[in-house]
């Protein structure tokens, strides 16, 4: 995999059209030129608005982080020249699903065992809500961070999935 998709109006578009989205981050970084961005844009946004899902494929230094995501944001700080955060969501719709979601995050380093934890914490109480940030992955080379959101009042379950750099 090569090549960047980039986050300018014009690359927002082509990534909406094609269904897809890649960054290639495999150095431990991505820049500002590589993402597209010019100088004073600083969180550009892909939102599908409930049409459909985009694939997201992130070239990490060790594998790749992939995804299927309505909605894909970066953050860069102004005056920075490298992208700070990929953020993208997760969603399902059965507890199930939502588990099965967040034990995906252990091909990235996320813990099982703190998952678990939390998913036996949902089952002995399985109303409300039951919001809890997992501890980081790093085994890609990159922090991947997953923010577990289920509240069982919602049809849709998310997960707030965070990728920074290591340094």
């Amino acid at each position: 995999m090569t090549g960047n998709s980039t986050l300018d109006q014009a690359g927002i578009a082509k990534i909406k059209a094609d269904r897809a989205a890649t960054f290639d981050l495999s150095s431990g970084r991505l820049s500002r030129s590589a993402a597209g961005l010019p100088e004073g844009m600083q969180s550009p946004m892909v939102d599908l608005a409930g049409k459909g899902t985009m694939r997201l494929t992130i070239k990490a230094p060790h594998g790749t982080i992939e995804a299927q995501t309505d909605v894909l944001r970066a953050l860069i700080f102004e005056g920075q020249s490298d992208v700070d955060t990929l953020t993208y969501f997760l969603t399902a719709e059965t507890k199930e699903d939502f588990l099965t979601l967040a034990r995906s995050g252990t091909a990235y380093g996320i813990d099982g065992g703190a998952i678990d934890t939390w998913a036996k914490s949902v089952g002995d109480a399985p109303t409300g809500r039951h919001y809890f940030v997992l501890p980081a992955g790093e085994s890609t080379g990159l922090r991947v961070v997953y923010d577990l959101r289920f509240d069982a009042d919602k049809k849709v379950q998310v997960i707030i999935v965070t990728v920074n750099p290591l340094t």
